[in-house]
């Protein structure tokens, strides 16, 4: 999914959409989640943004970045008020 996204930054079009199927394909079999990471959010972040870059034309891709890019996501986490925004803290069984 990364290079699928770098390549959208690049402009190139079908690279985008060429990676980020192949990054969907490869994750489907860590479905639903993987190692607490929740991968079927993941898959449906990843799909929204090769359908942006479908209806998008060749020569009108959609602006870079596009909101909300794709984080990691736990299973059963809550966000982190502090450290990397990027990744969620699993909840503490007790809680």
């Amino acid at each position: 999914m990364g290079v699928g996204l770098y390549h959208w930054r690049r402009r190139n079009r079908r690279g985008a959409m060429a990676k980020l199927s192949q990054g969907v394909d490869k994750l489907q079999w860590f479905r639903p989640a993987c190692l607490t990471i929740d991968v079927d959010r993941l898959i449906r972040e990843a799909e929204a943004y090769r359908a942006q870059l479908i209806a998008s034309s060749p020569d009108q891709l959609p602006p870079f970045p596009p909101p909300n890019l794709p984080r990691v996501h736990l299973v059963g986490a809550r966000p982190q008020p502090s450290g990397d925004p990027a990744v969620t803290q699993p909840r503490h069984p007790t809680e």
